[in-house]
């Protein structure tokens, strides 16, 4: 069950990406929700707010951006995702986990080369 609402929430907020649509995509995160590397050495993003804002500026500076996700893991409110990612410069590959709580994303840690 747990695992279901994680894949949904998590696919809204891919669908907003692909969309370019920065309100949409902030709103399947959490109030105060935070975007951090795999690194763990700092945040990206601190709250819905900050988020939206961050990838308003994304999607204005490439509006083709497009993200597939090519390999999932889902576990409980972990979603784990081997993403492609084109529409910039270079595609890009990059590894996402995302936590779910209470039906919103609450914590997503990237890592890319």
């Amino acid at each position: 069950m747990v695992d279901s609402v994680t894949r949904e929430v998590v696919d809204g907020q891919l669908a907003a990406y692909n969309d370019g649509d920065a309100e949409a995509f902030a709103s399947h995160f959490a109030e105060d929700a935070v975007i951090a590397p795999l690194s763990g050495d700092e945040t990206t993003a601190e709250g819905r707010e900050a988020i939206r804002a961050q990838y308003a500026d994304l999607f204005e500076a490439y509006p083709e951006l497009d993200c597939v996700f090519e390999d999932r893991l889902t576990v409980g409110p972990f979603d784990a995702c081997r993403e492609r990612i084109t529409g910039m410069d270079e595609p890009m590959d990059a590894l996402a986990v995302y936590e779910v709580r209470d039906g919103a994303i609450q914590n997503l840690w990237l890592g890319h080369e």
